[in-house]
């Protein structure tokens, strides 16, 4: 007995040996099936559960090195070195907490660890980097928040909010390619199902914003797989229906975000927008309204709702709203250009175009301002002056890609220089 017990010590000596030379070797699937075979003959051997760890580590099988460097603590509790591996092993997947307390228990068995004490100081520096980041992009100081991001992600490049955080900023700073980039190493990660909702939200709508609506709605549908009650993806899928033109699943999205986030304003003005495109004006009034009471210095709903108002006939209405939208939000472009319309269809021509300059002071290049001014000209009777500024509409609209604004901003230069003719022949005549 005492023979074969020998016997088999050496050979799961000789087993373990020899996965430490194929790991050496670089023949990994070798190596693990070695380690597995010499944990089986020996399960208390806590020096073959840290092989097998690292051997894990090297793998991208965190998880599984963390419950190996375990077992080797469970059998040799004063084993500072797995202590230290398991807290890189923490550190990688982003739990920086389990991290330094394992870092602080291999420097208590052994003082002399100076890679603990490195690998502590990092982890802390990053956590602090990373909160300092947090705070930054939460007061609106996006340039110092991506600094302080930057700093996190080079110390512990295996944290996916980091990346989540530093996404948001460039994205708001337009940088959407950096973005997009940021979003999708985070998903990547795969560490915090929460970050990774994050992220998809994140870059769905950096494709929304880039105007690539099917990769938007891929990614809302997988945040919304991983928070099924999280209103913010139903509202930004809800959007790109509606782009998409599907009014009735967009209506169907705003209602669950509604649902879930009763002071959602957004999904309010939005389901407003989809209600009145139905048909349906009195629900749009409503939401319209109730957007309005949930935020009054919202300059988006009141113009929102002079829109309705306008299309509804109701001049003094929308007069009212735009005025305080540009109340609200003085730049408001679309609402001097709308205002100005209704202006103008009222008869006061002199404010409508006050407002078609004041919009295109703040928008030089908006071709439809330029329009409705020379439309306002051309009333007024000053045809060349409308040319003028249909010319400049017309340039505008090709530039832009807008061919049916184009051909009908030239359909209106040609009526008005055949006014034009008609007019001089006329006065030859007589």
């Amino acid at each position: 007995m005492w023979i074969q017990h020998q016997k088999q010590v050496v050979f799961t000596r000789s087993t373990h040996n020899r996965g430490r030379k194929l790991y050496n070797l670089g023949n990994n699937q070798a190596a693990l099936s070695d380690f597995n075979q010499a944990i089986k003959l020996n399960p208390d051997e806590a020096t073959a559960y840290i092989d097998r760890a690292i051997l894990y580590k090297v793998l991208g099988n965190n998880q599984a090195a963390i419950a190996d460097y375990t077992q080797a603590i469970k059998l040799q509790p004063d084993f500072a070195s797995a202590y230290y591996n398991r807290g890189c092993a923490y550190g990688y997947l982003g739990n920086n907490q389990a991290a330094i307390s394992d870092y602080n228990q291999a420097i208590k068995l052994n003082p002399d660890h100076a890679k603990a004490y490195i690998q502590r100081m990092i982890s802390q520096d990053y956590e602090d980097y990373f909160l300092r980041g947090v705070d930054e992009y939460e007061a609106g100081n996006l340039s110092a928040a991506i600094e302080k991001l930057n700093q996190a992600i080079q110390l512990d490049p295996g944290f996916d909010a980091s990346y989540v955080y530093r996404g948001f900023a460039v994205s708001k700073l337009g940088n959407k390619q950096a973005a997009l980039a940021d979003f999708t190493q985070a998903i990547k990660l795969k560490l915090d199902p929460n970050n990774t909702a994050d992220a998809y939200l994140g870059r769905g709508c950096v494709y929304s914003d880039l105007g690539n609506n099917q990769a938007a709605l891929s990614d809302y549908n997988q945040a919304i797989k991983l928070q099924p009650d999280w209103g913010s993806a139903y509202y930004n899928r809800g959007n790109v229906y509606s782009n998409l033109g599907n009014k009735q699943a967009a209506l169907s999205d705003y209602n669950q975000a509604i649902k879930l986030q009763a002071d959602h304003v957004n999904a309010y003005n939005n389901r407003g927008r989809v209600y009145s495109d139905l048909g349906n004006k009195q629900a749009a009034l409503a939401d319209y309204t109730q957007a309005i009471q949930l935020k009054p210095d919202y300059a988006t709903t009141y113009y929102n709702r002079g829109l309705f108002y306008k299309d509804l006939g109701n001049e003094q209405a929308a007069i009212s709203d735009f005025n305080q939208a540009i109340k609200l939000n003085p730049d408001y472009v679309s609402a001097y250009n709308n205002r100005g319309g209704v202006y103008s269809h009222l008869g006061n021509k002199q404010a409508a175009l006050a407002d078609y300059t004041q919009a295109i002071k703040l928008q030089p290049d908006f071709a439809s301002a330029y329009n409705n001014r020379g439309m306002v000209y051309s009333d007024l009777g000053d045809k060349q002056a409308a040319l003028s500024e249909l010319e400049k509409a017309k340039d505008l609209y090709q530039s832009q890609g807008k061919t049916k604004n184009y051909i009908n901003a030239v359909e209106k230069i040609n009526k008005i220089q055949k006014e034009l003719k008609k007019g001089g022949i006329f006065r030859w005549l007589s």
